[in-house]
This record gives structure tokens, sequence and C-alpha cells, in this order.
């Protein structure tokens, strides 16, 4: 699948979308639908970035985080752990954190879900991460970082809204982290095959 293809879909998955559409049961699909068009501007205005960057970065951020989420809930004890963490999410994080896009909020926002996401994981696994997603879109090491730890923030408020739309337990938050990681890792793993250097 090449990355010219994802991107037209993404494209128009995102065409015309002001407001995400929550509840699809996607984890995958919900938290990019969370990153509008605008959004993407947003973030990349306000940190000088390309938007064709930012979306790249958060395509390649999300496989990486949903890895090494499932990698954690697999863990012994590491499921309840991160079924905690994500029962601690406040409700209106999502909202709070999309009206903070595009002013100094968005740095705040990603500085805290980069420490989060860091503790939460592990500092080696999180700092690959941002490693690989900086390489592959050409993004500098604290752009990546920044744009990970919104992301990262991002998924775990989305896996609030699952766990309580599903009633799931640390188990079923690990089946569904499994199942959305196994999806995700595979579209990246092939995306990285066909094209090992991405273009500008």
């Amino acid at each position: 699948m090449s990355w010219s293809f994802l991107t037209s879909r993404r494209q128009a998955e995102f065409r015309d979308t002001t407001a995400p559409n929550w509840g699809s049961g996607s984890i995958v699909d919900d938290t990019r639908r969370f990153f509008t068009l605008d959004l993407i501007r947003r973030i990349a205005l306000y940190r000088r970035l390309t938007s064709h960057s930012v979306d790249r970065g958060i395509a390649l951020a999300l496989p990486f985080l949903l890895a090494a989420l499932a990698k954690l809930a697999s863990q012994p004890k590491g499921a309840r752990r991160l079924a905690s963490s994500v029962a601690r999410q406040y409700p209106a994080t999502l909202a709070t954190i999309r009206t903070g896009i595009g002013c100094e909020r968005q740095d705040v926002a990603g500085a805290y879900g980069s420490g989060y996401m860091s503790h939460l994981v592990g500092g080696d696994a999180f700092a690959a991460v941002c490693t690989s997603v900086a390489r592959f879109s050409r993004l500098s090491d604290q752009e990546a970082r920044l744009l990970v730890g919104l992301v990262g923030w991002v998924l775990m408020s989305q896996l609030r809204v699952e766990q309580r739309r599903q009633d799931l337990n640390p188990s079923g938050l690990a089946s569904l982290l499994e199942c959305s990681s196994g999806d995700g890792s595979e579209t990246f793993g092939s995306r990285l095959n066909a094209e090992p250097r991405l273009p500008a």
C-alpha cells in the first residue's frame, strides 16, 4: 500500500469535516478523525511546519503508540495499570486539547502527553517512537516529541471514551488494543517496506 494512496484516502475521509464523529468503535479511525484537516493546518502553522509533515507524523505515531500500549497491556499487571491510567482521563479532555491547538496550549498538551506516555510505556520505548516518527516524517526530534505526545494524549482520551462506552475491564481494554495495534502495525510495516524513504 503506497503512501500516496493512504494520503488520498485520508483526504477523502477528512474532506469537509470540521468536527470528529465519535462512536465508530475503531480506536484508529476515531483518533485519526480527531485530527481534522483544520486541526492539522493549525498544528502546522503554530509550529511553522508543513501540513504534510504533521499529517504524516500523526499517521506514523499512532500505530507505534498502539503497539507500545498493547505491549504494556500484555505484561503481568500491565493491563490493570493501563486501565487505571485510562480511567483517570477526564471526559472533557478531547475538547480541551482541540481548543488549545494553534496557540501555546498546543505545546503544553504535547509536552504533557510526552511525559505521560513516556512514564506509561517506558522512556526507551517512547524515545524509539519519537525517533522513528522524526526520521520518516522529517521533523526535528523536538517537533516529533511534541507531536507524538499530542497524539498519545488524544489516544489515551479516546481509549477512555471506548472504555466507558463498552464498559471495558482491563482484559477487555487489552484485547481492544491488541486488535487495533495489529491492524495499525501491519499497515505501517507495509508502508515502510514499500517506501523506506518517504518523499518530502
